[in-house]
């Protein structure tokens, strides 16, 4: 790009020459010096210098041949006159030691093989500092660096070939179909040395490319073939047991040197002695398959092998189908006394079609269950129940053609069925311990539980022998459902146990006041139906006089009625459920606490009304401007005495103080009165017998406390 501002010089001296290259011809002394280029890139030079001298070493080059084909070789030789001088080797401007053989001092040799294109080539001999260089030697190579390669059609669709030569004196490129010139429309493209040529075509046949060359030496390309290969079987199903032939039939223009067949990829037989019909163009190779299995099922292909070529086709895949089984029936898992799945999947193509199909094991004929047809393939279930631990089971298809297939025995592993352990009964909020235990063989089997519904639960497993046994405690409040899932992953085998655990005992105790003076100590027991005797304990005395009631959905309700209630009737109560069956006892304590009396406080009001209170129940006081709440704890309450101030001048606070001390006079009275009777009513209860109450107005109210508070209205 910068010839034209290149310049010369000789020791110093600026030549009139200009361009890349600086040609000497006829060197004679008055050439000898030191020459220098320059080229001048804007502000920048850039200069290179070197000497040239007169040498008396004299090189002489020759090459064997000065025009090769692509991909031969060629031998170069060097001689020198001086046996002092040392030969090297140049080759595209480059020493290189790749082929040189040294044959005496003054004499080489450079072997090029594997020639792709054209190369320069010089040999130098040095003396001491002195170089000399030989004429420049071009090994020019013609011949095609592409050939076309055959192509495989399975229809009639249209292939690419191409072509291409190398040489500088290439003139022109011609196809050739079976050895006849082609007329057909090609693109050609020409670079440099090289000539490229690119044909389109549908027809078969045998090409050829060739090369014509400007000194009348014509060169042809490696042939190719544009074939058509199909795959043919002449039974379209086999017969388990007896013998099949599968034909591979190739059509082109050229006859393959092997057959090769596969199946599933894998080689199972070679044929070098196809039979080629001229006529029809088709090579014919044969497989036999004798003893037909269902090893031999799978996806054949026959593939045509040019050697000459290095090339080969393959056919397109035909899957080979066998009458009977395509995945024989298969050793099954199986859980005792439950029914287990067998299924398998056979061949049902016309237009031979089955008949019956049958399964038996060694203690009976296997149910049948249902049949599914996907194509040609169909899929049979039937179902297996037994508690044998050995058993095997075989299938038998019957055809319509009379042949009758029948599979090999395969083997049942019969499991134990897995066993929960859970009680019926537990105590309400007990623990309950649930365990199953399963077999697992070679295989762990996945253990998931369920509570309710709910698998959010922890559990511990522990393998005994040949069972894994695995564990479980859940406090039962009420009917509890527990689920068991054993699942062998790789078996896709599945079995549920399931147990229901229900709580008995005493659920709870409560209190209802259903009088002035009458208590009613409720206690709910959880009977499912079972015996069951209900006691009622205060400071370990039995009590008697309770009502017991029958419920729906298991439950008792037992009653301790407390009337006139005395000092010594406060305190805990025990009621205790026991179970005949099983002995167990149930117990809940239950405390009943003093009640409070509410005396009037100076200055203040009271928004209680009632003279007394029950234990735990709030009062609110209103004290001056302040509003107290007081609260009734086993008798007293758990409040600071208040000093309330009296509102000076406002017709309110006398009023207050007026109602106040009258109401405290009345409240006097009434105590008074009060303790009276009752003194003297508690003298005649302890000389006299006590009051025995009528049951059936007691349970009349306490059925309907009971249902009202429980069930509603």
């Amino acid at each position: 790009n910068y010839r034209d501002r290149t310049l010369w010089s000789k020791e110093g001296n600026l030549l009139k020459e200009t361009g890349n290259s600086l040609i000497i011809s006829n060197v004679a002394s008055d050439n000898v010096g030191t020459y220098q280029c320059r080229i001048d890139y804007g502000d920048v030079s850039i200069t290179s210098a070197s000497r040239l001298s007169i040498s008396d070493i004299i090189l002489d080059l020759k090459a064997d041949n000065y025009f090769v084909s692509v991909g031969d070789s060629t031998l170069l030789t060097c001689i020198s006159n001086d046996p002092d001088t040392v030969i090297e080797w140049i080759v595209d401007g480059i020493k290189t030691s790749n082929g040189v053989i040294t044959v005496s001092p003054t004499e080489s040799k450079i072997s090029l093989a594997n020639l792709r294109t054209y190369v320069r080539v010089q040999c130098a001999g040095q003396r001491n500092e002195e170089v000399a260089l030989s004429d420049q030697v071009v090994i020019r190579v013609r011949g095609f660096i592409v050939h076309p390669s055959s192509k495989p059609q399975q229809y009639s669709e249209i292939v690419t070939l191409r072509c291409q030569v190398q040489s500088h004196n290439i003139v022109s490129l011609t196809w050739m179909l079976n050895d006849q010139k082609m007329e057909a429309e090609t693109k050609e493209y020409a670079f440099m040395s090289t000539m490229l040529s690119i044909l389109t075509t549908s027809q078969l046949g045998l090409y050829r490319c060739i090369a014509k060359f400007s000194d009348g030496i014509n060169i042809s390309s490696q042939p190719a073939s544009i074939t058509r290969i199909s795959l043919e079987l002449l039974s379209d199903l086999g017969m388990q047991g007896k013998s099949t032939t599968l034909t591979c039939s190739v059509s082109g223009y050229t006859n393959p040197d092997i057959i090769t067949w596969t199946r599933e990829s894998d080689v199972v037989f070679s044929d070098s002695s196809c039979s080629y019909d001229a006529v029809s163009r088709q090579c014919t190779s044969e497989y036999v398959i004798n003893a037909v299995s269902i090893e031999h099922l799978g996806s054949y292909n026959c593939i045509a092998n040019y050697l000459r070529y290095m090339t080969a086709y393959k056919s397109p895949s035909y899957h080979f189908k066998l009458l009977g089984f395509k995945d024989p029936p298969k050793d099954i898992v199986a859980i005792a006394t439950r029914p287990t799945k067998i299924s398998f999947n056979y061949e049902n193509s016309d237009p031979v079609k089955t008949e019956t199909i049958e399964c038996s094991s060694d203690n009976g004929t296997v149910q049948y269950h249902s049949t599914e047809t996907k194509g040609e393939v169909s899929t049979w279930s039937g179902v297996v129940t037994t508690e044998e631990k050995n058993l095997s089971y075989t299938c038998t298809i019957r055809y319509s053609n009379g042949y009758i297939v029948t599979s090999s025995p395969a083997h049942i592993t019969i499991l134990d069925n897995p066993v929960i352990e859970a009680p019926q009964q537990t105590l309400f909020g007990k623990m309950a311990r649930v365990s199953i235990a399963v077999n697992y063989l070679d295989i762990v089997p996945v253990i998931g539980w369920k509570i309710n519904s709910d698998s959010t639960i922890e559990t511990s497993s522990a393998i005994q022998g040949s069972q894994i046994v695995s564990t479980m405690s859940w406090p039962v409040v009420d009917t509890t459902t527990i689920s068991v899932t054993v699942y062998y992953r790789d078996l896709e085998l599945a079995v549920t146990e399931s147990a229901t655990i229900k709580p008995i005992g005493v659920e709870d105790v409560s209190v209802m006041r259903v009088a002035a003076d009458v208590y009613n100590l409720t206690c709910t027991v959880l009977t499912q139906n079972l015996d069951v005797s209900v006691s009622w304990y205060k400071a370990d005395l039995l009590l008697d006089k309770t009502i017991e009631v029958e419920l729906n959905g298991g439950k008792m309700l037992s009653v301790l009625s407390l009337y006139s209630l005395s000092d010594e009737d406060y305190g805990e109560y025990v009621c205790r459920a026991t179970f005949t069956h099983s002995s167990e006892t149930s117990s809940v304590v239950f405390s009943l606490k003093r009640q409070c009396k509410v005396l009037p406080i100076e200055n203040a009001i009271l928004t209680n009304s009632s003279e007394t209170v029950e234990h735990n129940e709030i009062v609110n006081v209103i004290c001056g401007t302040e509003q107290v709440q007081m609260k009734c704890v086993n008798g007293e309450f758990d409040f600071t005495p208040l000093n309330c101030p009296v509102l000076a001048g406002s017709k309110s606070s006398l009023l207050i103080q007026l109602l106040t001390g009258v109401g405290i006079l009345v409240l006097l009275v009434i105590v008074a009165v009060s303790v009276y009777g009752i003194s003297r009513n508690r003298a005649q209860q302890r000389t006299v017998t006590p009051v025995t109450p009528r049951p059936d107005l007691q349970l009349c109210r306490i059925t309907k406390d009971i249902t009202k508070e429980r069930f509603g209205n």
